[in-house]
């Protein structure tokens, strides 16, 4: 007679699962980096964004840090990275909330963070400067081990590997 017995098929088959659960614990650390990658590149290129779009309409531009949608406070984690632009074209007044209009969010990947380093919200002025003319730092992925997002005054936007330095 040709052909496998049940037991053959039996044993094959969980060396099988056996193999494929190992591989799967083994990719773990390979796939935290890459959610830690996406997150940082995500928040990057919303900055990048953010900062264009004043230049582009001449506007001011906020950036704020939500979690479950609800502002949070500087220092706080947030899940969501959200990017509004003023109704007027006035930046110098104090800003209202609701003269606030949504432009973009960003959810970062699932167990990702982000918080803001800085007192108050990020906020891009029509020539493409920040604010008050510094550096704004925001830190995105988990507790043990985030990576930094510089925001220079007037220039590049630039993501580290760790949470120390300043952008080039």
């Amino acid at each position: 007679m040709r052909g496998y017995t049940l037991m053959e098929l039996m044993v094959t088959v969980a060396l099988l699962m056996m193999m494929s659960a190992m591989t799967a614990v083994g990719l773990q650390p390979v796939h935290a980096r890459f959610r830690l990658r996406l997150a940082t590149d995500s928040a990057a290129q919303l900055l990048v964004r953010a900062r264009q779009r004043a230049l582009e309409t001449g506007r001011c531009h906020h950036v704020e840090v939500l979690s479950d949608g609800v502002p949070v406070a500087s220092g706080a984690p947030g899940d969501t990275l959200r990017v509004s632009r003023r109704r007027d074209a006035d930046c110098e007044s104090r800003v209202d909330p609701i003269a606030l209009v949504e432009v973009e969010r960003v959810r970062l990947p699932e167990r990702m963070t982000v918080r803001q380093e800085s007192l108050g919200s990020l906020v891009f002025r029509p020539t493409g400067r920040t604010w008050n003319n510094a550096a704004w730092r925001f830190l995105v992925g988990p507790e043990e081990g985030p990576r930094a997002v510089v925001v220079a005054p007037l220039g590049p936007v630039c993501t580290l590997e760790g949470i120390e330095g300043d952008c080039p």
